[in-house]
C-alpha cells in the first residue's frame, strides 16, 4: 500500500495463483528451474522481447505483444473486467527487465479493452503512449500460430513471463493434457507468470497460461507434481475475430455506493476520481470513509475472514491516499483527504489495527504505519508520523520478534528492538529458529537497509548471495534476492 522505494514491502508484487529465481539455484535436482534469457534457444531469446511485465494499481502480471501497432495480450484477471474499465486504464509496463540488460524505468502507457474473454482468462488491449492518444509502436512482438487444445498434446513448449514479478525468466516443458478448451503443460510457474505466452519451438504463440496447481496438488511421496494451465491459441484467435467487452465496468455510468466500494480498483485504474451516483456525484474517500465507519462500528466479529470483511473500505482507502507533494505519481490515480478530514483517517488507521489487537492479538503494522505515512504532506515528515504511530502500537504486550515486524522496523529507520540491533538480526538470519519460513521478509528487511543506506552495496549484493545459496530458503524468497541483485548490480 506504500509508495516508498522498497518492491515488495507493499505485498502488492504478485497477482493471481500462479515466477524470477536465484542465480544460484538450491542444490536439488528434483526441483523445477526458471532461467535467464541469455541461456534460452535464439528463437525464444527473439520472442522474449515482446513480453512485458504489467503493473496495475494492486497488482503485477505478464503480458506480450501481438502486434506492431501496440495489441497486448495477457489474461483476463490481470487487466480485464475486474481491473481496467471499458474505457481503459493506465499501467505501467516493464520491456527489458532481465539480466543481461541495465536497469530502466517503468514505460506508462493507457491500455482500452478490446476483447475480453473470462472463461478462456484473455484480455487484449490496444495499448497508447502516456498520452492516451498515439497508439504504441511495438516492434517486438509474437506471431501468433492457431492451435486447438487437442492437437498440442505431447508437443514441446516454452514459458517467458515475470515470475513473482521479478525479472523476465523462461521455463519449458511439454503438454500433457487437453481438458475441455484448457491445455495443461508440464511447465512450473509462479505467482506474476499470469499471462506469460506459451511459445512453440519457432518462438511463435501457441496459447496463454493464467493458472497453477495449489500447494497440496504439488508434492506426492516420490516429489514434485508440477504443471501449469493455459489457453490455446486457437481461442485467442477467436476472441480477437470477434471481439467482445461483456461485463465490462463503465466509470462514467452511474452506479451505487455498494458498487463503487466493490469495484473500485477499476475506477483507480481507469483515473476515475469523480463517481457518477446517479442523481450526484461523489469522490472515492466520501464513499469508501462512511463504509470504513460502518465495518469499524460492528463489535459481533465471528471469524478474522468476517472481520477483515468488514473493514474491506478502509483497506481500500489506504490504495488510494498519498498525499505526500514530493512521491513519485504513480500511474493510477491517488487521492488526499480534505485537510479536515485527515485526522479522521489517521483515527480509522489506528482504530483498525485496535480491532485486530482485540480480536486475535495480531497488529496490522501497515495501517499504523505507511497508512499513517501516506496522509502526511512530505516523504520526511511521513517517516516521521509513521515512526511515531508504530512506536505506540508496539506498547505492551510487546510483540516478539520476527522478520515481518523487523521489516517495518527497519523501514522507518528503526535499527534497535528490545536490545536487539536489527542489522546484525538480519546479517545472521541462519542463527533464528524456522527462518526459512520467513525467506521473502528476511529479503525485504536486507532492501530496507540498503535502501536507507544502513549496509553499503557491495554488503547488500553479498547478502543476496548467500540468500541465493542456501538450500532452505523457498523460490518466492530467492526470486526477489535475484531480482535485488540485479538492481544492485552498479550500485
Amino acid at each position: 500500500m506504500s509508495h516508498y522505494p522498497s518492491l515488495v514491502a507493499t505485498g502488492l508484487i504478485c497477482v493471481g495463483t500462479f515466477a524470477c529465481s536465484s542465480k544460484t539455484p538450491a542444490p536439488s535436482a528434483n526441483l523445477p528451474t526458471f532461467y535467464d534469457l541469455a541461456s534460452a534457444p535464439s528463437a525464444i531469446q527473439t520472442a522474449a522481447q515482446a513480453v512485458v511485465r504489467i503493473r496495475s494499481a494492486r497488482s503485477y502480471g505478464t503480458g506480450s505483444f501481438i502486434s506492431g501497432t501496440g495489441l497486448l495480450l495477457t489474461n483476463n484477471h490481470v487487466l480485464g473486467m475486474t481491473v481496467c474499465p471499458v474505457e481503459g486504464c493506465w499501467v505501467s509496463l516493464n520491456f527489458g527487465l532481465q539480466w543481461g540488460a541495465a536497469p530502466t524505468q517503468a514505460q506508462t502507457v493507457f491500455a482500452v479493452p478490446i476483447a475480453v474473454d473470462a472463461g478462456y482468462d484473455i484480455a487484449i488491449l490496444q495499448v497508447y503512449q502516456s498520452d492516451g492518444a498515439t497508439p504504441l509502436s511495438t516492434s517486438n512482438y509474437l506471431a501468433i500460430h492457431s492451435m486447438a487444445p487437442s492437437v498440442m498434446i505431447g508437443q514441446h513448449v516454452t514459458l517467458v513471463g515475470h515470475p513473482e514479478a521479478c525479472l523476465k525468466k523462461w521455463t519449458d516443458g511439454v503438454v500433457i493434457d487437453a481438458v475441455g478448451d484448457w491445455v495443461y503443460t508440464s511447465a512450473y510457474i509462479l505467482p506474476g507468470d499470469s499471462g506469460s505466452p506459451i511459445l512453440d519451438d519457432s518462438g511463435a504463440l501457441v496459447g496463454i497460461i493464467h493458472r497453477a496447481p495449489t500447494g497440496e496438488d504439488l508434492f506426492a511421496p516420490a516429489g514434485d507434481d508440477v504443471y501449469s494451465v493455459g489457453t490455446a491459441s486457437s481461442y485467442i484467435l477467436a476472441a480477437q475475430s470477434a471481439p467482445s467487452l461483456a461485463g465490462m465496468v463503465s466509470v462514467d455510468a452511474a452506479t451505487t455506493s455498494d458498487a463503487f466500494a466493490t469495484n473500485e480498483q477499476i475506477y483507480q485504474n481507469g483515473k476515475a476520481t469523480s463517481i457518477n451516483l446517479g442523481t450526484s456525484t461523489s469522490d472515492p474517500l466520501s464513499v469508501l470513509g462512511p463504509l470504513c465507519d460502518t465495518g469499524l462500528a460492528r463489535s459481533d466479529f465471528v471469524s478474522l475472514e468476517d472481520l477483515e470483511a468488514a473493514l474491506e473500505p478502509c483497506y481500500s482507502a489506504q490504495y488510494w491516499i498519498d498525499c505526500r507533494t514530493d512521491a513519485s505519481p504513480p500511474p493510477w490515480a491517488v487521492v488526499c483527504p480534505a485537510t479536515t478530514d485527515v485526522a479522521t483517517w489517521q483515527s480509522r488507521y489506528l482504530e483498525m489495527n485496535q480491532k485486530f489487537v482485540a480480536f486475535d492479538g495480531m497488529r496490522e503494522y501497515n495501517d499504523v504505519s505507511f497508512a499513517i505515512a501516506d496522509l502526511q504532506s512530505s516523504r520526511a515528515s511521513g517517516i516521521i508520523a509513521g515512526t511515531e504511530a508504530l512506536e505506540t502500537a508496539l506498547d505492551a504486550p510487546t510483540p516478539v520478534l520476527d522478520y515481518t515486524l523487523a521489516n517495518y522496523l527497519i523501514a522507518f529507520q528503526l535499527y534497535t528492538y528490545e536490545g536487539t540491533g536489527l542489522s546484525d538480526y538480519v546479517r545472521n538470519y541462519r542463527q533464528v529458529s524456522d527462518y526459512q519460513l520467513q525467506g521473502t521478509s528476511i529479503v525485504e528487511c536486507a532492501s530496507w537497509l540498503w535502501g536507507n543506506s544502513q549496509w553499503s552495496p557491495a554488503d547488500f549484493r553479498s547478502f543476496l548471495g548467500q540468500i541465493g545459496g542456501d538450500p532452505n530458503i523457498d523460490v518466492g524468497a530467492r526470486l526477489f534476492a535475484d531480482y535485488y541483485q540485479y538492481l544492485a548490480q552498479d550500485d
